[in-house]
């Protein structure tokens, strides 16, 4: 797990706001997009075969933090078919 500094630039670079802290360390279990930022994420999915993250750039399969936040969120249900 990446420290809580680096941490928050990501979760900030996708738009996911963390609902709190645990002892120092992120809270994994809920987190909620920007409304925004998930529309905007929803139609560019739209236009891929793959899963891609809110600015269009394919998700590696090894990144789990961005998969499951893409699952959790229903972005998956906007894949080109």
């Amino acid at each position: 797990m990446p420290d809580n500094k680096n941490y928050d630039k990501m979760l900030q670079a996708y738009g996911v706001q963390s609902t709190g802290r645990n002892e120092g360390k992120p809270v994994a279990d809920k987190r909620e997009l920007d409304p925004k930022i998930k529309r905007n994420w929803e139609e560019i999915q739209k236009r891929y075969q793959y899963p891609v993250n809110a600015i269009g750039v394919r998700i590696d399969p090894k990144d789990k933090e961005t998969l499951r936040v893409w699952k959790e969120n229903g972005i998956d249900k906007f894949v080109k078919e």
